[in-house]
């Protein structure tokens, strides 16, 4: 059940409407209720640090330096300058 008034402990049937739980996910990204980028929860690097990441290895530098530098490991190193991942 999603629902219109975002507040989950609401029960009112006028504030309820049926949908799967990939609906409820794509309505609560829509209202912008996930966090994203550093504001989630288990963020280890900004969006400042994730844009320098990508600027730094456009550029060339090795992803084993990046990944000593800012202190996450290669893998994350790639995903981040990948896009595939943020800071998370």
């Amino acid at each position: 059940v999603c629902h219109t008034c975002d507040w989950p402990p609401c029960v009112r049937g006028t504030h309820l409407f049926p949908g799967t739980s990939a609906d409820n996910h794509a309505d609560a990204m829509a209202k912008g209720r996930i966090p994203k980028g550093e504001q989630h929860y288990n963020a280890t690097l900004t969006d400042a640090q994730v844009e320098a990441i990508r600027r730094r290895r456009r550029d060339g530098k090795p992803t084993a330096i990046l990944a000593e530098e800012f202190g996450v490991s290669a893998r994350h190193i790639r995903h981040v300058a990948a896009g595939t991942r943020r800071g998370g």
